[in-house]
Formats: structure tokens, C-alpha cells, sequence
């Protein structure tokens, strides 16, 4: 089944390196960048020429072939349409028919050393078949950023400087005439295009820009050129692997990102036990490419990493939470071509006892200094008995309480004076966590009270007219605007004005000015 496919599949591609411009395997933006260093080498070299110096290794003997400039730029436009074609598809019959119409091309122009025929390279490679059957049992290996490779592959690469070893046509094995790969071709260059077809994957990437790479078990052959200042390379054929790093990396078919989903705890979670060991999400591939992911946590509290992981639910490790504190969590995930991140935040639960609705509220005013009592809530969140004491300063009350629960308490008072502040402590515990809160409040009048007793001298009486309100209303605010000369009297901020709700002994109305 997999000879068949082999068969049905032989690909073939080639490179000629050209004065004026390489012949690339690449896409559209790719082709810009080369174009704008094509013109950087020509006005090196210098515009004027008109003929492509072609340099053939074999067997480490160079063959070397000129041929007209309109020429080469066929071939280059046959070389961008295969390089193209053989990412997206190198089983395709558009790419045979690409590879086969170069290797022609380059025989009609003498490019093939004498002997050598394009029918021949096509037969003798076409021979690696028969004793190669690989199967692709998992998917691809995680890889850094910008890194990517194929297994069995149609390979192209060319770019300035050369590849190591020189590329020269196959050997053959005596008898069986049968291709002997090389170990291994390695290149590294600050402009190159290097195209890999996957015939068993039917997947490919086309790797652009500054790269390094190794094509192991090579069978192809290369053409180099020099002409001072220009080094440059480029090669065709199979390779049994092939592995590339690159500033630009295009894959097809295009690539699905990995996703990350149903994190615990919840994203914005609150109320979470600080007894939870572990922190959960689930990741996924629709490629199905194996994946890589890292954790990191603030405050620290745990983190951890993992490779090669397929889609699943995957935990890290975390521990010495604390009470009522937020934590945020930093997930990051990559197939080797596309990386994920997300951060998501959980509150955790409030361990120590919570003290909260004072009465009076902190900092409140004109707090009546009749008050009897002050007032707060206890509440544990685990349904531990509490431990509370008040105090007060200066002293005008205190209580100490055990064995509470969950409730509203209250602590008596008296002896408050006009015009004082006060500060009220509450300590709490549940015998492991300690909470304490301090309050404070400054006194007016008592409530009820008569304005006169305390040295008010004038009062105006306001009514309102109970059949202009078209509904029973109660504890509604009302404006209230008025020229009197009176209010001379007052002191200009009207500090000293109060509404009270009836004449005599009467309880004082909030109002704002």
C-alpha cells in the first residue's frame, strides 16, 4: 500500500542559482524579500549583464553552462510555481508536472552534464521507492519558534553562501545502479528559501529569510555559483528528513493554533479553598500536533511544564495558599508553529473570621452621642466558633464574647461627649486566624433633641402641601429653594442650619446645601 503511494507520488525538484536573482521556492511576501536583496546583488555585480553562469558539481568535477538572462528568468518563474506548489501538495500532479518541466528545461539549455539526461535523474531517483517504506505513526515532534521539519520529503533549498558537503548528483550502487544517499547536507545562510513537501503527510512549509538547516538521508543534486561578490547554492531531491529554523515559517495547510479550555478554577473564581493542590485546563489541537505548554503563577504558589502532550486535561502543582487573596495564573502553548497564551485570576476564601456592616459606619459624622450601642457582623466561612473582644478609646465601652457563630453582635456605651471622635477596635478569631478591625466616628446631638437647649436662637417652620404630592410617598427627599432675609443670620457655608421633623424635642433630617 505504502510502495503504491510512493510510486503515484515521486516528485522531483531542482534550483538554478542565477546573475540578478535566485531562483526561490516561495510565497508571495517571501518573494518581496527576496526581490529587494535581489536588487542590493546587481548593483553589485553590476546591471550590464546579460548571461546566467550555471555551475554543475558531479562527482566534484565542476560543469559550467551560460545561458541568456531570458532564459533564466523562465526558470525562475517555473522554480516560484513549483516552490509554491510542493508546500501545499507534493503528490500532486500540478507539482510532477512542475519538476518535470524544469529538469527538461535545464537538459534543452545543456545545464545536465553530458550523459546525463533528465529521464535518466527522474528514473534513477525514482528507484529510492523500492526500498524505503515509512510510516508516520505519531505526529511531529515539538520544535521551537520558527522551526519546523517533514519526514520523507520533496526538498528545495538555494540561498547565498553554501550548503556542506557540495552537492553533487548521486552515486550509485554498483549492479542495482540503486541511489546511495548522503549522510546528511547542512546549510546556513542570511537570505535564503527552502521548500519541504511531506509525500506521506501531505502537509509542507515553505521557510524564508535568515535559516539554518539539515536534510538527512539526501538524495539530489546541486548547482553552486560564484562571481565575486556572489556565493550562493541550491539543491533538489529527497530527503529522508528535513529540518529547518527560520525568521519567517509558512506551513500548509495553514496552521491551527492550539486551544486552551475549561481551566479550574474558573477564570474571575471566587470563595476558592485554599486547600486545592492542583490547578487544572485543558488543551487541544485540531492539526492534531503534539504540544508543549508552560504555568507560571503570582504570587508564586506552583508551576510546571510539559512536551509532547496530545489533547487532554493536564494539572500543575501548587500549594501554600492564602486567605482572600487574589492569584492569576499564566498559561502558555505551543505545537511548534503557533503559541496560545492565556491568564486567568481566582480569589481564594476569606479563612480568617470577617468582620464587617459597623454601626457606626467608619468615619461617620454627627454620629448622636445618645447612641446605646455599637453594632457589627461576625462571619467564618469554614462555620468555626469565634473568639471576639471590643474596645474602645477614650473608654466609653468594651465586651469580650466566646463560642460565637455566624451573627450580628452588639456592644453597650455611654458617657459620649459633643464633638468627639472616637476609635473602636474588634478582634476576632476562630482559634487558628486572627482578623481585627478598628473603626472610629465623631458625635453631634443626641436624637431626639431640642436645637434651643443647645443655643439655637431662630426656627422657620416649612410646610408642604400634601395635595400637590399625586402619590403616598415616604422617606423621600425634597428641594427646597428660598429667599429670606433671615438667612443673614446664618454663617455664609450654613453650617450651622438644621432641619429637624417638628418642633420642641424632634429627631434632625440629613440634608445637603
Amino acid at each position: 500500500m505504502i510502495d503504491n503511494l510512493i510510486g503515484k507520488t515521486l516528485a522531483l525538484g531542482i534550483i538554478l542559482i542565477v546573475i540578478g536573482g535566485l531562483f526561490v521556492p516561495c510565497s508571495q511576501s517571501s518573494l518581496k524579500q527576496i526581490q529587494k536583496n535581489q536588487l542590493s546583488i546587481n548593483e553589485q555585480i553590476g546591471s550590464s549583464a546579460e548571461d546566467t553562469t550555471i555551475t554543475c558539481y558531479i562527482g566534484g568535477a565542476p560543469h559550467t553552462k551560460k545561458i541568456s538572462y531570458e532564459s533564466g528568468s523562465h526558470l525562475k518563474e517555473l522554480f516560484e510555481e513549483l516552490a509554491i506548489s510542493n508546500a501545499h501538495d507534493p503528490n500532486s500532479f500540478e507539482t510532477q508536472q512542475f519538476q518535470q518541466r524544469i529538469l527538461l528545461y535545464a537538459e534543452k539549455q545543456g545545464l545536465l552534464p553530458v550523459g546525463i539526461s533528465a529521464e535518466k535523474i527522474l528514473t534513477q531517483l525514482g528507484k529510492i521507492r523500492q526500498g524505503i517504506a515509512i510510516r508516520l505513526s505519531q505526529g511531529p515532534a515539538l520544535l521551537d519558534a520558527g522551526t519546523s521539519h517533514q519526514f520523507f520529503c520533496n526538498f528545495v533549498s538555494t540561498g547565498e553562501g553554501s550548503a556542506f558537503p557540495i552537492i553533487i548528483l548521486p552515486r550509485f550502487i554498483p549492479i542495482i545502479m540503486a541511489p546511495i544517499p548522503r549522510l546528511f547536507i547542512g546549510w546556513k545562510t542570511l537570505l535564503g528559501i527552502t521548500s519541504c513537501g511531506g509525500l506521506l503527510s501531505r502537509t509542507g512549509f515553505i521557510a524564508s529569510g535568515p535559516q539554518q538547516g539539515v536534510a538527512l538521508g539526501f538524495w539530489g543534486i546541486g548547482f553552486s555559483i560564484f562571481l565575486p561578490p556572489v556565493m550562493a547554492y541550491g539543491m533538489f531531491g529527497y530527503a529522508l528528513y528535513a529540518k529547518v529554523t527560520a525568521a519567517e515559517m509558512e506551513y500548509w495547510p495553514p496552521n491551527n493554533p492550539p486551544k486552551i479550555t475549561t481551566t479550574y478554577p474558573l477564570d474571575g473564581a471566587t470563595h476558592v479553598p485554599i486547600s486545592i493542590t492542583e490547578l487544572s485546563f485543558h488543551i487541544s489541537d485540531l492539526d492534531g500536533d503534539l504540544m508543549g505548554y508552560s504555568v507560571t503563577t503570582s504570587p508564586d504558589i506552583g508551576g510546571g511544564n510539559g512536551n509532547l502532550k496530545p489533547d487532554g486535561t493536564y494539572t500543575i502543582p501548587v500549594s501554600d495558599l492564602q486567605g482572600l487573596t487574589t492569584y492569576s495564573w499564566h498559561i502558555q502553548v505551543t505545537d511548534g508553529k503557533d503559541t496560545t497564551e492565556q491568564t486567568a485570576t481566582f480569589t481564594t476564601e476569606a479563612v480568617a473570621p470577617i468582620i464587617s456592616n459597623p454601626i457606626p459606619e467608619d468615619t461617620e459624622r454627627d454620629v448622636p452621642m445618645n447612641l446605646p450601642q455599637l453594632q457589627f457582623t461576625l462571619k467564618d466561612n469554614q462555620g468555626d466558633t469565634m473568639e471576639y473582644t471590643v474596645q474602645t478609646s477614650p473608654n466609653i465601652g468594651s465586651d469580650h464574647k466566646t463560642d460565637v457563630h455566624d451573627g450580628t453582635y452588639t456592644v453597650p456605651i455611654s458617657g459620649m461627649t459633643y464633638g468627639s471622635i472616637y476609635h473602636w477596635y474588634v478582634n476576632v478569631t476562630d482559634g487558628m486566624y486572627w482578623t481585627r478591625k478598628i473603626f472610629s466616628f465623631s458625635t453631634g446631638y443626641p436624637s431626639p433633641f431640642d436645637p434651643f437647649e443647645y443655643d439655637w436662637q431662630y426656627r422657620k417652620q416649612i410646610t408642604i402641601n400634601h395635595t400637590l404630592v399625586t402619590d403616598d410617598l415616604e422617606d423621600f427627599p425634597v428641594l427646597l429653594s428660598t429667599t429670606d432675609p433671615d438667612l443673614m443670620k446664618a454663617q455664609i457655608d450654613g453650617d450651622d442650619i438644621l432641619f429637624m421633623n417638628g418642633a420642641g424635642s424632634a429627631l434632625k433630617l440629613r440634608h445637603e446645601l
